[in-house]
Parts: structure tokens; sequence; C-alpha cells
């Protein structure tokens, strides 16, 4: 590197990005949190089997990432603090699987290869600006940490969370801690000792009980006046509108269809079994994709196949605009009739358009996501919803299929009724922090 003239030195810039004070981001350079400890080795042992723990093993670990921004108790669309962080090479290396989980790179598997591999990657095609020998050596160190001496059970991912917590917690709090008794025999007022050691006890304890990063903001007549007056203000032709689910009946009783953005709102559609639930749920995700939401379908019944069939059937009626038996989600399944000669050149035609994201007459739509949770309980499908809102900030609205399939909730034995309360509070709540729309 060379002194620009007039301008700073470059050797100056590397050093910092070596030192963890500035961090390469899907933005580009910023400045770092620091951290607030001094680098202790019981934190570090923590942090790697923290990390190891996602890294190891050529499995997708996005899951277990989620598990761990859940614990410490971060929002869809909240980073993970840098400055939990004491290394510098684990600090750049979280912020890299935190940018990976919540879709920011070009990969969407989490384990160390992956990770080497999309760091490499950038760093050809000169869309990386950190250190790339920094974050090599500690992701060289993490594996090597979870692979060698042995079987460790810190490595058992919740433990680890449990592990880092605590370690965390103790760094934080315990030099203040120590700073107050160090004062036992001064004469002088201890008001401002205390107020330190307060203001770290509440810090550590936001990181074991699951708060960190949050905030409960009390609105006041003022802000109700200032956002009324906005929103009425608003020309016509700039205020939010709902996205219709295609379905005008639909619209109707869910005041336009969804309001991307808001969480505003939960629909439940109850009938007796066989009537179409399903297939009304499955058209209205595919109405909203097609007119541009991002939707997540999740079924507790119908296998992963199943539900990819039905949507493919779905678009395929409404390019043809007319119902038709011809690709109906038995012949997609093959449990159907055979396709082939133009009936199946049609199929793949629309299959590649489904595929692209682009609606029947090529204008883009909505994404479509889908998965298959066999019995889980509304814990798990809350807990997979905001791994998905992380990984996919555009999604606009959930829906949920077999309700009454959804795995038993502990403690309320044989009590239906009010487990069934508790799914939906459980859900209800999940949309809300999610900014989802659910049905």
């Amino acid at each position: 590197m060379s002194t620009i003239p007039g301008g700073f030195d470059p050797a100056v810039l590397q050093r910092l990005i070596e030192r963890g004070q500035l961090l390469e981001t899907s933005a580009g350079l910023v400045v770092s949190d620091q951290p607030h400890v001094a680098l202790q080795p019981a934190l570090v042992e923590q942090e790697k089997n923290l990390l190891a723990a996602v890294l190891l093993g050529p499995a997708d670990q996005r899951q277990r990432w989620g598990v761990f921004r859940r614990a410490i108790g971060l929002r869809f669309d909240e980073p993970v603090p840098s400055a939990l962080w004491s290394d510098a090479g684990l600090r750049g290396l979280a912020v890299e699987i935190d940018a990976l989980f919540r879709g920011r790179r070009d990969i969407t598997v989490l384990n160390a290869a992956a990770i080497r591999e999309d760091l490499q990657q950038r760093a050809l095609d000169g869309r990386f600006g950190g250190s790339l020998q920094q974050l090599e050596t500690a992701l060289a160190e993490v594996i090597a940490w979870g692979e060698g001496g042995g079987a460790r059970p810190e490595l058992e991912f919740t433990l680890a969370c449990q592990l880092f917590q605590s370690a965390k917690a103790r760094a934080l709090f315990y030099p203040g801690l120590r700073r107050l008794l160090q004062g036992e025999q001064n004469d002088s007022g201890i008001d401002a000792a205390l107020e330190g050691c307060r203001a770290l006890l509440n810090e550590a304890t936001a990181i074991t009980a699951g708060r960190l990063r949050q905030s409960t903001t009390i609105c006041s007549t003022s802000d109700a006046a200032r956002e009324c007056i906005a929103l009425a203000s608003l020309p016509a032709e700039q205020r939010p509108k709902p996205v219709s689910t295609g379905i005008p009946s639909l619209d109707l009783d869910m005041r336009g269809g969804v309001m991307p953005g808001t969480g505003d709102s939960t629909w439940v559609l109850a009938a007796r079994s066989g009537v179409g639930k399903t297939t009304l749920g499955i058209a209205a995700a595919m109405g909203l994709a097609l007119n541009g939401a991002s939707v997540l379908v999740l079924s507790c019944e119908l296998s992963r196949r199943a539900i990819g069939a039905r949507l493919l059937a779905h678009y395929c009626r409404r390019a043809a605009g007319q119902y038709s038996s011809r690709y109906s989600s038995n012949d997609l399944e093959g449990r159907g009739a055979v396709l082939e000669g133009r009936d199946l050149e049609r199929l793949q035609q629309l299959a590649t358009l489904f595929a692209d994201g682009l609606a029947p007459n090529g204008e883009p739509m909505g994404r479509v996501l889908y998965q298959s949770q066999f019995a889980a309980t509304a814990q798990e499908l809350a807990a997979l919803v905001e791994d998905c809102k992380s990984a996919h900030p555009q999604l606009a609205a959930k829906v949920l299929d077999h309700f009454h399939a959804m795995g038993p909730t502990a403690g309320y034995g044989s009590n239906t009724t009010a487990e069934l309360a508790a799914r939906a509070t459980t859900l209800k709540a999940m949309a809300g922090r999610c900014e989802l729309d659910v049905s």
C-alpha cells in the first residue's frame, strides 16, 4: 500500500480492520461496536464453543444461529451486536454468519465450508473490503477447536448458548463489582460506583434473560397526533394499500387484503374437514404472491411435495384463466394422469416462469416460500417464522394450514380449549413481532 497525498495512509485503515475496529458489511466498512471488556480466555473459549457448534459439519446450520439470536432476544430485523465478541477475528466471523443468516450474502447454506467459499469468491470479485486472512485464521481456529480434543459436551447447542451468555454476563459485571469492592475502605461517596454497577448488572441481565437490544417505547398524545396527521394528509396515490388475495369475498372480510409491514391482523378459517380450507388458503397465498406480496406457507399435515404441487397447480389454473382438471395437484404429485406431449411442454413452460418468480403474464410476483412441519408446536412454528422473516425481510404474510394438527403444548393436559387459545396467542404474538399478517 502507498500513502495517498493529502489523504490518509491505507495501512492505518488495514490495521483498524485487523483489530476489528472497522467491519466489512454489505453496506461497506462500518465502525464496530467496541467490546466493553478486555480479552478474557474463558470468554473466548465460550465464543469458540458457540461458533464451532454453528459451523461444524456439512449440514445447513441456520436454525442453530436462529436459536442463538432468540436466546439473546433479538428482533428479526436486528443484527447480532459486534460488541458481544471479545476477539476481533471471532467478531468478524460472527458478523459474516449473521449477515448470511439475514440474507445479506449470495449463499443460503450456513456452515464453515460455505462461509469460506463465499469469502474467497467475494475477495476474487473485489467485493470484500476486510481482512480475509484474519477471518480465515479465525475460521480455522474455530474448526480446530471444535474438532480437537475429543467430544465436548459444550458443543450441544442449547448448552453452548447458555454458557456463552453466562460467560459474557460475568465478563461484563464482575469487573465493575470488583471496582466497587476495592473502594470499600474509602470514605468518599459511592453513588457513582453504585450507578455504574447497576448499569452493568442491567446489561448482563439483558444477555442472560434474552432481552438484548429490546426496549419498550411508551407513546404519548403527541405521537398519536403526529402520526395521524401524517397519514390523513397523504395523497391517495401515496397511501399504503392492502394487497389483494385475488378472492373478492375473502378480501371483503380482510378489509381489502393484507397490509404489508404491520402484523395487525390474524384470520382464522374454520370449517369441518373436507370442505376446502386448504384449497382456499393455497389460493389466497398464490393470489397475494401474484399481486406482489411475499408469502410463507406452512402445513402441519401436508408433505413438502404436496404443498409445492398445490401451489403450482393453482398457478397453472390462474394461467388458464378458468378452472380445469388439467395440471391438478394429483397430477403434479405423480398420482394422476401421465402428462406428455403438448400438456407436458405447457407445464414445463409454466413451471419455468413459476420457478423464476414470474406471473403467467411475465410480470414479477412476490416470493413464495413453503415448508412442511409435521405436528410442530406453536413455539416451533413461531421460531421457524422468525428465522424466515430475518432471512427474507420482505415477507408480508404467512398461511398456516392444519391448525388442529399442531403438536401438543406442554402443561394443558386434556384442557383443549385453553391449549388452542394458547396456540393462537403464541401465533398472534409472533405475527406482531415479525410484522406479518397470519391466516
